[in-house]
């Protein structure tokens, strides 16, 4: 004997019917969804020397590589020095290894603040983008002083990639073995007699 559906049933029938639906379409929007663009695939900063000696250069890169370009939003690499900063100088901007000076506005004053931002539509995907500069370590620094590179990145977009802060400490020379800076004097007992010459000046002997 079949039993007779009530109207409690054909709701509840209808209701979890109106679930299944809305599920399927839930999940249907979620596999639909289009991955969102990254515009940067990686960025980094390279420092050619975190030891450097009084009066030395350091050099330093700031590289990116381009993912998807937004549709809206400039590429821009930053970086700072502190405290005090030396003298800075910004040598080099590329796109994939060509100059692209004259497609960027640059930022560099006397506070150690320094900022690279491309033009719009200038760089495509996959680009490799790079900005290098120079930090001039004073001839007066002392053994011990630090400079430090810091709030450094590379944006575009809403995409940010931060870099690691990193510390330069002025090291000087190694002094010789007898306490002077320098090499140390020359071994006498080391030089071999037959390789002296002797020069005259002055009237000849007789």
């Amino acid at each position: 004997m079949r039993q007779q559906e009530t109207p409690r049933d054909r709701v509840r029938a209808v209701f979890l019917a109106a679930i299944m639906v809305l599920s399927m379409v839930a999940a249907g929007a979620v596999f639909a969804a289009p991955a969102a663009a990254q515009p940067l695939d990686s960025a980094d900063r390279t420092v050619s020397d975190e030891s450097p000696a009084p009066g030395d250069t350091v050099d330093v890169t700031l590289e990116a590589t381009i993912g998807e370009t937004p549709d809206e939003g400039r590429l821009g690499l930053d970086d700072e020095i502190t405290p005090d900063p030396p003298d800075l100088d910004l040598f080099s901007v590329t796109i994939n290894g060509e100059s692209a000076f004259a497609d960027t506005d640059i930022t560099l004053d006397e506070d150690g603040f320094i900022s690279v931002n491309f033009e719009e539509d200038v760089v495509d995907d996959g680009d490799e983008v790079a900005a290098e500069y120079a930090i001039e370590i004073p001839e007066n620094a002392s053994d011990g002083d630090e400079f430090e590179i810091e709030e450094g990145l590379a944006q575009f977009g809403d995409d940010v990639i931060e870099f690691d802060d990193v510390t330069l400490t002025v090291t000087e020379e190694e002094n010789g073995d007898n306490g002077d800076n320098g090499e140390d004097p020359v071994d006498s007992d080391a030089i071999d007699p037959t390789d002296i010459e002797i020069v005259y000046e002055g009237e000849e002997f007789t």
